[in-house]
């Protein structure tokens, strides 16, 4: 955990609990074909526990398993199922609380080409679904499916702007759909209002400055020429502290020759400055 109260040990078919200063085991949690294990960055006793475990056999489905207790006997307070076939998860939790989960399934192996990210689709995902173990009411939540198309990435907002908690989605086919989900962390509503800010080119990748006032879009990819002509441009929003999501600017980052004979994609990296004012590629 964060606050280096406890540490957590992944081993087979279960999660030791080690105390955080001396590593002394405490106790254990059985958690049948245990695969990936993630922690949330909230401190403490708030501090949340997420494991994946994957299909077993072909007549049994992949689980998700919460848990906000780490006692003896510990049980999980949220269990998510997929279809057999979600080989692996990525799962990411909010920034500002580090009690709500994303967790994105994908249902392919990763090859060698998304490790280097050769593909546009790279470590693209079937299914995107939000996890609340703290709302009673409405804990597991549907954002998005494989028949909507690939999802190429999301990200969280790093704030929550006022009671507003907001996460952006890029989506294919190509050029990629761009999608805000925007939620009350204090009750209200308790699904996620959608917007759809539209197609604006060939993308792949998100990032968002740690301020949360803006985030880009990008094609991360290392395939080399070929790709798109849009491989070396990049899309600028701006969230207002309303939570608005208004397209700044799309600008090209390579000379006007290099695009005319398909040289590139040169951009290898897009980051903001910490005071989130001056983006660099």
């Amino acid at each position: 955990t964060t606050d280096e109260q406890h540490a957590f040990r992944s081993v087979s078919n279960e999660v030791q609990v080690l105390d955080g200063c001396t590593l002394r085991q405490l106790r254990r949690i059985q958690i049948e074909n245990i695969s990936q294990l993630s922690i949330s960055p909230s401190c403490g006793s708030s501090a949340v526990l997420a494991a994946f475990c994957p299909a077993s056999t072909s007549a049994a489905p992949a689980m998700i398993r919460v848990y906000t207790e780490f006692g003896k006997g510990a049980k999980p307070a949220l269990t998510k199922s997929f279809f057999s076939d979600a080989s692996w998860v990525t799962m990411r939790w909010d920034p500002p609380s580090g009690t709500d989960l994303l967790v994105l399934f994908h249902s392919s192996e990763l090859t060698e080409a998304d490790v280097e990210g050769r593909t546009l689709h790279g470590q693209g995902g079937n299914g995107l679904y939000l996890l609340r173990a703290q709302h009673a009411s409405d804990p597991i939540i549907a954002l998005s499916s494989a028949q909507e198309g690939v999802i190429l990435d999301v990200q969280w907002c790093p704030i929550d702007h006022g009671d507003k908690r907001s996460l952006v989605m890029l989506q294919g086919p190509q050029p990629a759909l761009v999608t805000v989900f925007t939620y009350s962390v204090r009750g209200g509503t308790a699904t996620p209002t959608r917007i759809n800010l539209g197609r604006f080119g060939v993308r792949n990748c998100l990032r968002w400055d740690v301020h949360g006032r803006s985030f880009c879009l990008r094609v991360q990819s290392l395939r080399g020429a070929g790709i798109s002509c849009e491989g070396d441009t990049i899309d600028l929003f701006d969230a207002s502290p309303e939570g608005n999501f208004v397209r700044r600017a799309g600008a090209s980052v390579t000379a006007r020759g290099a695009r005319e004979q398909n040289i590139g994609p040169s951009v290898l990296n897009v980051d903001f400055s910490p005071d989130g004012r001056v983006l660099l590629a």
